[in-house]
């Protein structure tokens, strides 16, 4: 298939999620990328109908499709999902699609609720099942070399499929900032110690572990605080409320938009995930100039580098030693914020966007000129 042709291809990136979930900046930032380069690229987003409704929009996506009910979903969807020539699947949730939208693409970002322990029964079948729908796309895209490995361990998909392309991180958005600037600008103490946590509350976020060494640390170092971005629960509530920590422990929610400033404001961020496929908040964090002490398991070697402290998250005295080193040494903290901004230059979108552009040539190229 020729360049000019490749360019008129009609090409659907089809996501879900609201602004500001990794899901969503992923299709978002491809899409943006892309967009010069093909004339008839399309972000397409599939949501719930009531859903769609609270989401205040910065700018919309190409289309948005709606549904009403989980019930037949496919059979609402595919009436309004356009036929592309090449779609693009961007979520586990609609991967039973693929069937019906030919030739396709899929981004696997990682295989957290086949392996965390998030589900169990009828509801962990159900989101097996959409994963073997993986094995039906022409091409997938693999978020690292650990989600590459489960793919194959787990669901024995063929090594010749996958492709690795690893996510970007946007430079001109997340960059090293004054710290003091950016505190005012969240109005956040200025006279304290923050540590900075992005992500759900999920069981394989391992957030309880993190409360729990944060109020060990608080033994040893006066003025410290933990801000936490991201959606919340009741049982991490409840410890909170446990051992009083509510005036020290900042929980600002899910933020659609741009939360950089926080990476700017904080003193160091913490990633405790026991599972994770790529880890974007960790490249994130590195890009904005604030050092990271991370999990050493999963994905996140392979973007962190040497570039961060590691620690079992199973072992809270590992969490809390390697947190304490940090906080103590303030040329160790800067020495790991010049090797993040050093690390986080081998990333980027256009990078991204660049190979999965290859990826597509492969595949229409294989599927039309059979």
């Amino acid at each position: 298939m020729d360049s000019l042709s490749m360019r008129d291809l009609k090409i659907g990136i089809i996501r879900d999620g609201p602004p500001g979930c990794p899901g969503g900046v992923i299709a978002r930032e491809l899409f943006w990328n892309l967009k010069d380069n093909l004339n008839n690229i399309e972000e397409v987003m599939c949501i719930r109908l009531r859903e769609s409704r609270r989401i205040r929009w910065d700018i919309p996506p190409t289309r948005i499709i709606t549904y009403r009910t989980k019930h037949l979903r496919d059979r609402q969807l595919l009436c309004k999902i356009p036929k592309y020539d090449l779609s693009h699947f961007q979520s586990h949730v609609f991967l039973s699609l693929i069937r019906y939208r030919r030739p396709a693409i899929a981004t696997a970002i990682d295989l957290v609720p086949l392996k965390g322990g998030l589900y169990s029964g009828t509801h962990l079948e159900t989101v097996r099942r959409s994963f073997q729908f993986l094995r039906e796309a022409e091409h997938i895209i693999a978020i690292s070399q650990s989600t590459r490995k489960d793919l194959i361990e787990i669901l024995d998909i063929d090594p010749e499929k996958i492709k690795v392309i690893y996510l970007g991180v946007n430079h001109e958005i997340y960059r090293r900032r004054n710290k003091e600037e950016a505190r005012k600008a969240l109005n956040l103490p200025l006279d304290k110690k923050i540590l900075l946590n992005v992500g759900t509350e999920n069981e394989n976020k391992n957030i309880e572990r993190l409360i729990r060494v944060f109020h060990r640390l608080q033994k040893r170092f006066k003025d410290l605080m933990l801000i936490r971005v991201g959606l919340t629960s009741d049982s991490i509530t409840k410890l909170i409320d446990e051992l009083r920590l509510n005036d020290e422990v900042l929980r600002v929610g899910f933020i659609e938009d741009y939360f950089n400033l926080y990476y700017n404001a904080a003193d160091i961020y913490i990633c405790t995930d026991l599972l994770g496929g790529f880890g974007l908040p960790n490249l994130e964090a590195m890009a904005s100039g604030c050092p990271v002490v991370t999990s050493q398991t999963s994905a996140f070697p392979e973007v962190v580098g040497n570039a961060g402290l590691y620690f079992d998250p199973q072992d809270e005295d590992d969490i809390f030693e390697k947190i304490a080193k940090m906080l103590e040494d303030d040329k160790l903290r800067e020495e790991y914020i010049k090797k993040g901004l050093e690390r986080a230059k081998l990333f980027s979108w256009k990078k991204m966007a660049d190979e999965t552009m290859k990826v597509y040539e492969q595949v229409t190229r294989e599927y039309y000129d059979k």
